[in-house]
């Protein structure tokens, strides 16, 4: 080993990013409770797996001898890296469909583990170690002991390829099921979620080379420090997104307090109100709500009592909500004094919208009055749609591009 040999920067970049990663989020931990500490030590185990795999590597290559002994950690930690994944995704991406990530999908990874454990136990260390040496050819001895340790890269992309698909597949019913309790876009879409997976499957091809060509010369050419800048993306991207909290997690919140909305209210001005027909303008889109049967059949009618038109209007009116851009079904729970679900169902059933679009177009119509104030004409349009309570002047666009399309 020299200073300036370029695999020992290869080989141990990719471990401390990773362990970076992991202190980082294990840090925020701290600061969180309940089901957010729970879903983020979820990627902690990610990246400890990471960490784990990436500095066996390096192990690899510099103390065979002690790579011998830590063989088995390694299969489990690279081949249960997908699993630690998923396990996160299935956490961020939870709806009211009753669900439990279940502890067998550490099966596999735990067993191939121990398999390979018992393999070596009964593989004399010389024949072992003409295989850790052997640079991922066959050089004698068993070949057991061969396949079952120069496996694991073939596994690891089998189960990455079932992860990713359970994955990918769970993304468009949770998009489905946010909308009607979530108004920020840019934590409800889970659009970075695709982003980190492209860059997650771009670091798997690199390492399956060390299937056919020899290893040390695999981690020293270009392609390696492709695969590392590609890994230390992936790390710092997970991270930011994860630390920022762009995502939404299912809360099963009840009200708490009763608060009673007055009934008499004065009528809403023409801009804040959201009735049939109410027409919103932009300088490229005319938007206008859409509404179902004016005979006022609903799923609800037998619980009018609950909720009316009028004063769910007269709160809308009174308290603004929509200027909060964190805005959740479950923040006007405790102040309308019936349940998430119900106020979901009310609002399709009334305007024919789901709650995040109810509460978008509340904020664009708030963003044309601010627009026409005089007291606003030096405030640019970011700032007036960020008064408005959207998140950014990229999720306003993007609404009215939905807006567009519908």
């Amino acid at each position: 080993m020299t200073v300036l040999d370029p695999k020992i920067f290869t080989l141990t970049t990719p471990a401390i990013s990773a362990l970076v990663a992991m202190l980082i989020v294990l840090y925020d931990v701290f600061e969180e409770g309940g089901d957010q500490r729970r879903t983020k030590l979820k990627l902690v185990l990610f990246f400890a797996s990471t960490a784990i795999t990436t500095s066996s590597i390096f192990i690899y290559f510099y103390f065979p001898y002690f790579f011998r002994l830590i063989n088995g950690i390694y299969m489990f930690s690279i081949i249960a890296m997908p699993v630690f994944l998923y396990a996160f995704i299935f956490k961020i991406t939870g709806t009211d469909k009753p669900e439990r990530f279940s502890n067998l999908h550490y099966l596999a990874p735990t067993l191939l583990a121990i398999f390979l454990i018992v393999v070596s136990l009964f593989t004399p260390v010389e024949e072992q170690m003409l295989t850790i040496k052997g640079n991922g050819a066959y050089c004698g001895g068993s070949r057991l002991f061969f396949y079952a340790s120069n496996g694991k890269m073939l596994i690891r992309l089998i189960f990455s390829i079932v992860y990713i698909v359970l994955i990918f597949k769970r993304l468009p019913g949770y998009r489905r099921y946010i909308v009607h309790y979530s108004s920020n876009e840019s934590k409800s879409s889970l659009r970075w979620v695709p982003i980190y997976l492209g860059a997650f499957i771009a670091t798997i091809p690199i390492p399956l080379l060390g299937q056919f060509v020899p290893r040390d010369a695999l981690v020293s050419n270009g392609f390696a420090f492709f695969h590392i800048f590609i890994l230390i993306l992936q790390h710092s991207f997970l991270t930011f997104h994860v630390i920022k909290g762009h995502y939404i997690l299912y809360e099963d919140a009840q009200p708490e307090n009763r608060q009673v909305i007055p009934d008499e209210c004065l009528p809403l001005d023409d801009v804040n109100e959201i009735k049939t027909g109410d027409v919103y303008k932009d300088d490229e889109l005319q938007i206008q709500d859409s509404q179902g049967d004016d005979n006022g059949i609903s799923k609800l009618s037998a619980k009018k009592e609950l909720l009316t038109r009028e004063r769910f209007e007269c709160y809308i009116k009174k308290k603004r909500p929509y200027l909060n851009s964190e805005l959740k079904i479950t923040d006007l729970v405790n102040d309308l004094n019936v349940n998430r679900t119900y106020i979901s169902s009310f609002i399709n059933a009334e305007y024919g919208l789901n709650f995040s679009h109810y509460i978008n177009l509340c904020r664009l119509a708030e963003y044309q009055r601010l627009r026409a104030c005089s007291d606003y004409a030096d405030k640019s349009n970011t700032e007036l749609v960020e008064m408005a309570g959207f998140g950014s002047y990229r999720s306003y666009r993007r609404m009215l591009g939905m807006m567009r399309k519908a």
